[in-house]
Order: structure tokens, then sequence, then C-alpha cells
């Protein structure tokens, strides 16, 4: 076998066995120790790969977004009516997620919370999750009819806004022993909805 190749198998091997413990616990929780024990790699190894925890962390981070990206772009997802093709979109994540159970808390955890000290790394990783959010998003915003005064960049910027504080709310309200997931999935849909048509009813 080549050294090349034997060298990437190592890495991924690694790699994986990093995604299966940061998937049932947090980048605090998880330990360069505990992956090597549980999986029995020599911390050698790891290091000769690896400069340390944080850069481990970060490519679990980037496999999950990589994969997650690729999975919906084969997808051929439309967005052409917003209750339809949302729900669509999220179904498709859901089920992304039941195949890969391990990437789901690793997601949600660099989505809502990243390591501090992480943060910009974190976003660097997520950049082409991002616009491809704010690609849909766009294509979303050819189904409706936005008002004169507002373009459609101010609407694009809005979004970046609404989802910023989404997650900044999952953060001010989360409970200990709660499931991030499933209190960011809980109202995402409807925030999107409100945030596209408005909470307040329109007089006749």
């Amino acid at each position: 076998m080549k050294q090349e190749i034997k060298s990437e198998l190592s890495r991924q091997r690694i790699t994986q066995a990093a995604i299966e413990e940061f998937g049932k616990g947090t980048y605090d929780s998880v330990s360069v120790t505990q992956i090597c024990t549980r999986h029995h790699i020599a911390k050698g190894l790891l290091y000769h790969y690896f400069r340390g925890k944080d850069e481990l962390y970060l490519a679990c981070v980037k496999k999950c977004f990589d994969e997650l990206e690729a999975y919906l772009a084969e997808q051929n997802l439309e967005f052409t009516q917003f209750k339809r093709d949302i729900c669509n979109y999220m179904e498709k994540r859901r089920l992304f997620f039941a195949m890969h159970p391990d990437l789901e808390n690793i997601f949600f955890q660099a989505m809502i919370y990243p390591p501090e000290h992480l943060l910009k790394s974190v976003a660097e990783v997520r950049k082409r999750f991002d616009l491809l959010n704010l690609k849909f998003f766009r294509q979303l915003l050819q189904s409706v009819e936005l008002r004169p005064e507002i373009s459609e960049q101010e609407a694009a910027d809005f979004f970046m806004l609404i989802r910023d504080s989404y997650h900044s709310f999952i953060r001010n309200h989360f409970v200990k022993g709660e499931s991030v997931k499933e209190l960011h999935e809980t109202y995402i849909e409807r925030v999107l909805d409100m945030m596209l048509y408005g909470v307040a009813k329109k007089s006749e």
C-alpha cells in the first residue's frame, strides 16, 4: 500500500473516531485521551496527523458540513412555494441525519454552541453551507412579491439577521438536559414563515 493511501486511511480512521465521540458529547466533554482510548489509537499517531483537539474537532465539523452540503445538492431541491418547499428541505435534512446520527450532534453544536475560541474557525468551515442556505432563500424570494421599498439584498440580509437572532434565542433559552436539535427544529419553520409573511393580520 502506498504511503499516501496509508496516511489518508489513518487520518480518516482518526477523524471517524472523533466524530463518534463528538457525536455523542460536546467539544468540552470530549478529550484526546478519550478518543484514543476508546478507539485504540496511539496518541502519537493522532498528533502526527492533527496538532491537537481543536484541529481534530474542526476536521469533524468540516466533514459534517461537506457531507450535508453534498447530500442537499444531490436532492435537486426547488424553492418556488414556501411552505411545501421549506418542509421538503427540512425533511431532507432530517433524512440525512437519520443516516448519519453522529453528524447530527456535531451540526447543531457547531451551529448553536461552537467553542468560544473557535468561533471564527467554525464560521469559516460553515461558510459554504451558509451560502447554500442563502441561495435557497433567494430562490424562495422569487415566489413572493417583495414590498416595493425592500430590495432582494435587504431581504437576504434580514434572513441572515433572523438566523443569527434565532440561534441566540436558543442559546439563551436552552435548559440543561434538553435537546438542542429539538429546540431548534421545533420553531424554525414557523420563524421562517413569520419572517416572510409577518405576524400582523392584514386589515381588509
